[in-house]
């Protein structure tokens, strides 16, 4: 039995993967030998190759030998140790440091297996990390309830290597428990950083989850400070108990949830629904998630087997939670039972926001079904979820003086600051600047031998519909609302800009 629960653990499979690291240990080994082989190689006793100061890179490969050296050794002894001796590894360690007495911590199998029970019943996948009620495991492991601050980072952090500026991207998970230990997970998508926050604000809503920038201040505070903290967050945590309702008899479990990931799970609970529609709506990816009774509910004469959700989200970190569930296209289908041996054939389905999905999931789970009368009934093998028409990418026009015309789909703002001089020295006689989406454009046409000023026509949502402007100016003038209208800064004052809307409305319907 004890076999086959480590054959199983997650906890012993993630241990195990340091083998992995065996690469680097042995890449940085051998990165060691050949620095200190060319460094032994030099002369430096010899004095005129000191005089010649041909010295310094043999030194300077010895000093790297060294540090390569010493993290070879470390990924190599670290690795080895976490594989084949998992109760010294970095795991267990940081387990039993979450336990009220890390001394009296029972065997690593007995360790480990506390984690893995809740992560295999409960747990929510995020890349590397997995969150379940009481354990959130990742690179270390984290007892829920003992988290006190949550920082997330997702920089851009550049370095110059041989005259070459490197850019990567660092994704972090910061946690902060009760006794001020950190533990700290690397992520590979941006993406299941905010979802992986969105969660733990869900399962610790009591911490404090603030920006990476604050995250060096709070590892620095001191234990009289860290006290208050905990003292506050235990105050916060009295008072939602407080406020909290009774709780209920805890539901028969009678609904497979199968999550956008494919693993099926029969511990379904309202969190984890309402949490899976809320990161679903930050997906530009279409996310499906699916109820399935056990029983099959039966409702007007139709026996209704699983209610599956279809979300195309919007992926735009400036959009606010309420921007999101507005843009959201969400879609419910509910699919028939079909006959015994035979698929799905027939399904209903409906279109609706964000706040009716998830009513009528949450009804579904507490056994209460739709009325599906007003559902559009569909063959389920041939209807998919429409595709989101991707926006208009953003466009530069530009015809230069002697009438050739060049157009940019991918430019920047060095780009349009050239357009803009290009106006005013005369190397352009028109440009047309389109954002995403295509109905935000500026437009710069030349004038003609009665007006020699240019003619600018620009268009504006500021008010919640979209507006046409013009109006005649010198070249110089028309570059500088050129950039203003790049960087969202441009607003048309009346009298000045004449309103066209009318004039361009009729135009469009002719």
């Amino acid at each position: 039995m004890a076999q086959n629960h480590t054959s199983n653990s997650v906890c012993f499979k993630r241990t195990r993967k340091k083998l992995l690291n065996l690469f680097w240990g042995a890449l940085f080994l051998f990165a060691a030998l050949a620095l200190l082989a060319y460094a032994a190689s030099c002369r430096i006793s010899d004095r005129s190759f000191r005089e010649a100061g041909d010295w310094i890179p043999a030194v300077f490969a010895i000093v790297l030998g060294l540090a390569a050296l010493a993290a070879g050794v470390y990924e190599t002894y670290t690795s080895i140790r976490d594989a084949f001796f998992p109760a010294k590894s970095r795991l267990a360690r940081s387990i039993r440091s979450q336990l009220p007495y890390p001394e009296e911590a029972p065997p690593v199998k007995e360790l480990f297996a506390m984690v893995d029970r809740d992560i295999l019943e409960n747990g929510v996948w995020f890349d590397r990390v997995a969150v379940g009620k009481e354990w959130i495991l990742g690179d270390d492991v984290t007892y829920i309830p003992r988290i006190r601050a949550v920082f997330g980072r997702d920089e851009i952090q550049r370095r110059r290597v041989n005259g070459r500026m490197i850019h990567g991207e660092v994704i972090r998970i910061y946690l902060i428990d009760d006794r001020k230990q950190v533990q700290a997970t690397g992520l590979r998508n941006p993406n299941e950083l905010k979802q992986l926050l969105e969660c733990l604000r869900l399962r610790a809503p009591d911490a404090l989850f603030l920006p990476y920038d604050q995250y060096l201040d709070y590892a620095a505070k001191s234990r009289e400070e860290w006290e208050t903290i905990d003292r506050e967050y235990r105050i916060r945590n009295a008072r939602r108990g407080m406020s909290a309702p009774a709780p209920e008899t805890e539901e028969e479990q009678n609904m497979v949830f199968t999550r956008p990931d494919g693993t099926d799970t029969s511990r379904v609970t309202e969190d984890m629904v309402r949490s899976t529609l809320g990161n679903a709506i930050r997906s530009d990816d279409e996310v499906l998630f699916t109820l399935a009774p056990t029983v099959p509910y039966e409702v007007g004469g139709v026996r209704l087997s699983f209610l599956q959700c279809a979300v195309l989200g919007v992926d735009d970190p400036d959009f606010d939670e309420e921007d999101l569930r507005d843009e959201a296209e969400i879609y419910l289908i509910a699919g028939v039972r079909p006959e015994p041996g035979c698929p799905p054939e027939t399904a209903f389905v409906l279109e609706c926001v964000y706040d009716e999905a998830e009513q009528i999931l949450l009804d579904w789970f507490h056994g209460r079904v739709p009325d599906v009368s007003g559902w559009l009934p569909v063959n389920i093998r041939s209807w998919e979820p429409p595709q989101r028409k991707p926006d208009q990418p953003p466009g530069l026009a530009l015809e230069s003086a002697s009438g050739v015309f060049q157009s940019h789909e991918s430019f920047g703002r060095e780009d349009v600051e050239a357009a803009a001089e290009g106006l005013r020295d005369g190397n352009y006689r028109r440009v047309e600047l389109t954002l995403p989406g295509g109905y935000l454009l500026f437009r710069v046409e030349p004038g003609d031998k009665t007006d020699g000023r240019c003619t600018v026509t620009a268009t504006n949502d500021e008010d919640g519909s979209l507006r046409f402007y013009t109006l005649k100016c010198p070249e110089r003038r028309a570059a500088g609302w050129l950039l203003e209208y790049y960087d969202g800064r441009f607003r048309p004052s009346k009298p000045e800009w004449k309103d066209i809307t009318r004039k361009i409305v009729k135009q469009i319907n002719r």
